[in-house]
Parts: C-alpha cells; sequence; structure tokens
C-alpha cells in the first residue's frame, strides 16, 4: 500500500493545518486477505455497496478500544459509502477535568480535511457559470494589477486548488492575528498580501499553501457574490440538509457542550480554551460538523468521482480527484483537496486528506473503487504527532479492516 509521506504540522499562532498523516502501513496487512495481490488503479466500473443499514452500526467499542491504548482525550469515527452511513461511533470526554462524554452527534473541526469540500464548491461555481477554472489571480483581483508579483498574474483557481503556485504556506501574523470586520476583509489582505510575496517554490510545482485556500476562496466569492462563508452553506450545507455546520469553535467559551481541543505540553493534554483561530482560517480548514454531517459531505464527493453527485456535474465532480501535480518524495499527487495514490486495501485508487486546527486532528481515507470511506477525528494534538498521529491511524485501520473482513 502507497500512502503519504510524513509531513508534521506547523504552528501558525496556537492552531495548526496537516498537510498528510503518517503512513498507515498496518491497513495492507490488516486487509490484504479480502483485497487480494497487486496493486494500480482499476479500470473497471466502481461496484455498487451494499445498502448501508438502516441503523448505522455502532462501532463505539472499536473507538474506545484505541482511544484507550493511545491516552487521546476522545475519537470519533465513521464509515460511509455510496449508499449511505455505514458505521458510526465515539468514545472519551469533550473536555479533560468535567465528566462530559463525547457523542455520535458532537461536531468535530474538520482542519484541512475540508479543502476538498472547498474545492467542491469551486466545481459549482464553474458549473454555474460563474468562475472558471482558468481565472486567474490578475482578472479576480483587478486592483491589485501593480503589485502582483509577475510569477503569479496567471495563476489559475486550479492551481490554487492544488498547491501549485509558489505561494507562500501561511499569511504573516499581522494578518491572521488582526481583527477583521469580515472574513472577507480577512481574505482580501491576504491576498494582496501573499500576491505580492516572492514565491517559495516554482510555480506549477507542489508546494502546500493555507494562502491559497484563502485566495481562491475570495475569488469565487467575488464572482459569485456574497461571501464565501454563505456560499458554503447555501450550496453545499443546505442542500445536503446539514444542520451541524459552523465556523471556528463548536463549544461555548469555557464550556463542555461540544469537544474541545487539547495540547500536549511536556507530556499532559491541557485543554486548548479559549483556543480561537482567525476567520481569515475559514477556508483553509475552519469548519465544524458532526459526524454524521462530514459523512455526507464525503458520500456526496464519492458521488462526484462517480459522476452522479447531485450538487455538482459529472465532469467537474471527475476532475476534483483528477491528479494535478505531483507531490515530491514519493509515489503520490494532489488533485483539488485531495491527496490520490493508490492501494491494494482500496482496489484502486486511494484518496485522502489530513487536518489539525485548535487542537484537533481528523483524516479522511476514501476508496473510491470500492465505494466506500473512513472518517476518524480526535480533540487532541501534539506539535511532533508522537501521540495523535498513531491513535488516528490505529483506527483507520481497525475501521477499514472491519469494513472490509467484519473484524
Amino acid at each position: 500500500m502507497q500512502t503519504p509521506s510524513v509531513a508534521r504540522s506547523v504552528r501558525r499562532g496556537g492552531f495548526a493545518f496537516a498537510v498528510s498523516r503518517a503512513a498507515l502501513a498496518a491497513i495492507a496487512a490488516l486487509t490484504l486477505a479480502s483485497c487480494g495481490g497487486g496493486g494500480g488503479a482499476s479500470n473497471a466500473p466502481t461496484p455498487t455497496p451494499p445498502p448501508a443499514p438502516a441503523t448505522p452500526k455502532d462501532i463505539g467499542a472499536i473507538v474506545e478500544s484505541v482511544r484507550a491504548q493511545h491516552g487521546v482525550p476522545a475519537l470519533a469515527g465513521a464509515i460511509v459509502t455510496t449508499s449511505g452511513l455505514h458505521s458510526i461511533g465515539a468514545s472519551g470526554t469533550r473536555r479533560l477535568g468535567v465528566t462530559a462524554p463525547v457523542t455520535v452527534d458532537d461536531k468535530w473541526s474538520t482542519g484541512s480535511t475540508l479543502k476538498a469540500v472547498v474545492s467542491a464548491l469551486a466545481a459549482i461555481a464553474v458549473d454555474a457559470g460563474k468562475i472558471a477554472w482558468t481565472t486567474t489571480v490578475e482578472q479576480s483581483f483587478p486592483e491589485l494589477s501593480s503589485s502582483i508579483r509577475a510569477e503569479y498574474r496567471g495563476a489559475t483557481l486550479e492551481q490554487l486548488l492544488s498547491h501549485a503556485t509558489g505561494l507562500p504556506r501561511d499569511p504573516p501574523y499581522s494578518i491572521w492575528g488582526a481583527t477583521w470586520p469580515s472574513a472577507k476583509d480577512g481574505r482580501n489582505a491576504a491576498a494582496a498580501w501573499g500576491l505580492a510575496q516572492a514565491p517559495v517554490a516554482a510555480v506549477g510545482t507542489f508546494s502546500y499553501s493555507n494562502l491559497g485556500y484563502m485566495i481562491a476562496a475570495a475569488m469565487i466569492e467575488r464572482a459569485w457574490g456574497g461571501s464565501f462563508e454563505d456560499l458554503m452553506r447555501d450550496r453545499i450545507f443546505m442542500p445536503l440538509a446539514l444542520s451541524s455546520a459552523g465556523w471556528g469553535n463548536a463549544a461555548a467559551a469555557g464550556g463542555s457542550d461540544q469537544p474541545v481541543g487539547h495540547i500536549l505540553e511536556n507530556g499532559v493534554w491541557t485543554v486548548c480554551q479559549p483556543c480561537g483561530a482567525n476567520p481569515v482560517y475559514n477556508a483553509p480548514g475552519g469548519a465544524y460538523l458532526s459526524m454524521r454531517d462530514w459523512a455526507w459531505i464525503v458520500r456526496e464527493l464519492m458521488l462526484a468521482d462517480a459522476g452522479t453527485s447531485t450538487l455538482i456535474r459529472a465532469t467537474s465532480g471527475r476532475k476534483l480527484t483528477t491528479p494535478q501535480v505531483p507531490v515530491p518524495g514519493g509515489s503520490w499527487q494532489y488533485a483539488l483537496g485531495w491527496f490520490v495514490g493508490t492501494g491494494d486495501w482500496a482496489g484502486g485508487r486511494t484518496v485522502t486528506h489530513a487536518g489539525a486546527y485548535i487542537g484537533f486532528n481528523t483524516v479522511v481515507w476514501v476508496a473510491p473503487e470500492r465505494g466506500f470511506a473512513v472518517l476518524v477525528a480526535s480533540n487532541a494534538f501534539d506539535w511532533y504527532g508522537n501521540v495523535q498521529n498513531p491513535a488516528l491511524d490505529a483506527l483507520v485501520s481497525r475501521l477499514i479492516s472491519y469494513y472490509l473482513n467484519g473484524q
């Protein structure tokens, strides 16, 4: 099985965005018996998974066994197929030091797993004729024409979403630490700053950039009108009947009504509250969702890949998972909001992304040829990933095995 190489999260003022999760080599061993040998992408039609159970299966015991083994405050997991929600579970505490167990309906910060959803919004905008994949930053920001560096003038929406512009990873503290009248104002400021900076990598090569997603969101809202947040609500969350979505912290300040982020400090999990992020980071990964709603979005993205989405036209849906640029150091490529590779357990392509945000960590693994995906989340973050990454990886591995092998 091929998986993304280890990439550490980078601290940005009390929160972080992870590029990818540590390699999940154990998945291959756990699932090989049911997958058969060989690898590579399959040309066979995508099989229709068995109908999802009327009531999703309870995988709480699996989640708890992994949580207890790795000592994180809480974990949640779900398996979703193109037919519906297969299973879901959660275990642990919303906030250490109080009696507040997590539930399957709790809301978790998505982190950078949201990038696939932002790319889906871009596809919807393209389908509506509001913007094109080839629209450039110079076209979208005419007021910046005198300050945009020559290297970026031809940078397109597609390149921004595939991390292929050479832009810096993040804006400076003067932007993400500032108070803006609106998230839109913050995004415009980020664009003005970023497009005047020297590239950190050759334009057209992969260089992960949260800043690029801020600029892409600004381009979409300029083309369509309104705000990025309202467009996400009106074009994705509401059509899918998702009621749990929001931005920033789901938990009330000082409360335990929802999961609260935790940071590992000197070997001890410490509550990270208040531990907010500037709304300028909404587009790179500042949403929260329940596991059920998050799984339903991932299901819609699987349908988009298969050309059967109710929100995205077939050609645009397939583009979201079509590799755009190689990722250095391995055989992985980046599409639009997804890392794309291959794996025996997946029966062909593997599509994945991880995220970290204000004390939370998440990861999604999709097997398009088998029509299922695994999502896991924790309210725990440590700077080096020595605790949270093995916990998430172990839960992903267990859930893939549970789906494929029934154990």
